[in-house]
């Protein structure tokens, strides 16, 4: 049996110690990620609830309003506050639950209630994937992030096409794509947080990019499972 010196045993044991500590901060920095995920998950339901079924117009200006902050956010992050990047997150899920008020009121509760138990169920597995793979799943995220910005222009023309089909096709490859980016978007946090400096401000900022990251992939795929197998009202 190998014999350890004195100092050997002494930095086996500082390397254990160290290990531990960064994985009780990793542990701690992906709960307040998923903290914010789920709060405004739960303002844009509380929002979506409130509203009359047809807003007609006002629908369209918060689904616009939510896409410009997700840039704003991306352009600015470095340069604003943490209280600042808390405020347009709070701001994006209130608005995006204006946003998709008449979607959920054109739906059963039995299949708004299904698409939700889904989604939560994949989200749950695929961010285990993504923490615990050994695998790079940089190369697969790029690819992803070129599924999703089609499946956007096939939406914003499928608006004035109004076509069935086609409405399906994203739906159905929409499903596929969220669910890989979970996993990529869970991974790439993990390594964000062992790049990031020991800084309190910048690492409650990132915490929040990554809970807009997740929750868009989150509301996207909740949103093609209710169009592939929702029941309308």
């Amino acid at each position: 049996m190998k014999k350890f010196s004195k100092n050997e045993v002494k930095m086996r044991s500082v390397r254990t110690t160290f290990r531990r500590a960064v994985d009780v901060g990793l542990h701690t920095y992906l709960l307040g990620v998923y903290k914010y995920m789920g709060l405004g998950l739960l303002v844009s339901w509380g929002v979506s609830l409130m509203l009359p079924r047809s807003l007609g117009i006002f629908s369209w200006v918060a689904m616009f309003g939510t896409l410009g902050i997700s840039f704003y956010f991306g352009a600015a992050l470095n340069r604003m506050a943490a209280s600042t990047a808390q405020i347009l997150f709070w701001v994006y899920s209130a608005l995006m639950g204006v946003a998709l008020s008449h979607i959920v009121a054109a739906y059963t509760i039995q299949s708004i209630a299904s698409a939700f138990f889904i989604t939560g169920l994949t989200f749950g597995a695929m961010s285990i994937y993504g923490h615990r793979t050994q695998r790079d799943l940089t190369a697969m995220g790029s690819f992803l992030m070129m599924g999703f910005w089609g499946i956007f222009i096939a939406s914003i023309v499928n608006i004035f096409l109004k076509s069935s089909m086609m409405n399906f096709l994203v739906s159905l490859i929409g499903v596929f794509v969220f669910t890989g980016l979970i996993a990529y978007q869970t991974q790439t946090l993990k390594q964000l947080y062992y790049a990031l400096p020991n800084n309190k401000d910048i690492r409650e900022k990132m915490s929040i990019l990554g809970a807009l990251n997740l929750y868009m992939s989150v509301i996207n795929l909740f949103l093609s499972l209710l169009h592939l197998g929702g029941e309308r009202k």
